[in-house]
């Protein structure tokens, strides 16, 4: 019979607790519900959530980097994707939390409240503004708290001078776009990290780590070296009247990693270069083999011109080594076109010149301390007089292949 009874109640406990939690829940959600709808209730997104229209507005401004997309050479462009982290105070969302059931917090849209109107200044392309508009957390105490996720596109002026092996300085410049100093005030985030220091005689809040990198994935074409943050408040006298805008300015460190490059455009241009010294040891085919190197280095070099922006600035060191050797092979195959000329001209159609018969007969044998033709002559004046083109057998023989002999008769010049 005990055991009966002991079921039984058991089982009654077990009811009211379910009972229990079900009206709960649903008090919970109507608690929650009741708060959104006074906290909503006649509520006013325009205007800055301030209690007197003097008071300035502080919002405190940080940002996580999740990745660097693309570094856009040929337009200069740095692509990010960034979580942005903005809290502020709003008088106009405080709430007792013994009215609604010990809540704290409550999730609310954020294209419902006043929220800064962020924007990235030296935007490239796409919206420099937040387009995805998440959820604001808000706590009893009216601090919001508010994390967009974003792609930016902003300008970053590309130094190609040292490509591959270049290191680029980008930054990326966030304020307010309608607010000045004076009604909305940026802070970086976290606030221990901030120190003053002084840049042109002016103190500047500055963040030797700008960003968060907890989550950060690294990327396959460039190194993080640095990212840094500094405040500034700037006066735009030209369009924005006497008032100063405040903007935050992160400076990003980036290196390229050069082993694509080095292993597919460095080494194989730098081997086809080295080829151009055997054009001169070939017998046949010299300004074939010219012609083909010069066409390689070319297209190397329409390689590189699709890579670099168009700019005039500077030329890249590796852009110069490309115009110097295809200049050289250039000139080497005018040698070469000139060498086989020389090479399959006859003695009786091509006579030699007398600067020629003086240069390389007289001069540089001299020089060379080998026997000269004139000499060849003197030894045996009474044989038959010999054209210098066939001297260059007759005195360095062995050396060259002769092709065409001419004797003269020594008394009427007349060929033998």
């Amino acid at each position: 019979m005990l055991p009966c009874y002991c079921a039984v109640i058991h089982a009654v406990t077990l009811w009211i607790s379910v009972i229990m939690g079900a009206e709960f829940n649903q008090l919970s959600k109507d608690l929650e519900g009741q708060l959104y709808e006074d906290l909503l209730f006649d509520y006013n997104k325009i205007p800055r959530p301030v209690k007197n229209s003097s008071d300035i507005l502080t919002v405190d401004v940080g940002a996580s980097l999740i990745r660097i997309i693309d570094v856009d050479e040929k337009n200069q462009v740095l692509t990010t994707n960034l979580w942005l982290e903005m809290k502020w105070f709003d008088s106009k969302l405080v709430w007792d939390p013994i009215k609604y059931g010990g809540l704290l917090t409550l999730h609310i849209p954020s294209d419902l409240i006043w929220t800064p109107d962020l924007v990235l200044y030296n935007n490239a392309a796409g919206d420099p503004d937040i387009t995805i508009l998440t959820d604001a957390l808000v706590t009893h105490d009216g601090h919001v708290f508010w994390q967009p996720p974003a792609i930016y596109k902003s300008f970053c002026p590309i130094d190609v001078t040292w490509f591959p092996y270049d290191s680029q300085k980008c930054e990326m410049k966030f304020g307010t776009w309608t607010y000045t100093g004076r009604y909305v005030d940026l802070k970086q985030l976290p606030k221990e990290d901030v120190i003053t220091v002084e840049v042109e005689g002016n103190d500047v809040e500055y963040m030797q780590r700008g960003m968060d990198l907890s989550f950060f994935y690294r990327s396959a074409e460039w190194d993080l070296l640095a990212l840094s943050s500094q405040r500034h408040s700037v006066l735009y006298a030209s369009c924005c009247g006497p008032e100063k805008y405040v903007d935050i300015t992160y400076y990003f460190g980036l290196r390229r990693k050069t082993l694509f490059f080095t292993c597919n455009l460095i080494i194989p241009c730098f081997l086809i270069s080295i080829l151009t010294t055997f054009v001169f040891y070939l017998s046949d085919h010299k300004i074939t083999f010219s012609i083909s190197i010069l066409v390689t280095l070319t297209v190397f070099f329409l390689v590189l011109i699709d890579l670099m922006p168009p700019t005039s600035l500077v030329i890249p060191m590796f852009g110069r080594y490309l115009i110097t050797t295809m200049i050289l092979v250039a000139l080497s195959t005018v040698v070469s076109v000139v060498t086989v000329n020389l090479r399959f001209r006859s003695g009786s159609a091509h006579k030699m010149s007398p600067w020629i018969q003086v240069v390389f007969l007289n001069f540089l044998p001299r020089i060379l301390l080998m026997p000269r033709a004139d000499r060849a002559i003197q030894q045996n004046p009474s044989s038959p007089l010999v054209d210098p083109t066939s001297l260059i057998e007759l005195v360095y023989g062995g050396g060259c292949k002769l092709y065409h002999v001419t004797l003269l008769c020594g008394r009427c010049n007349a060929p033998i």
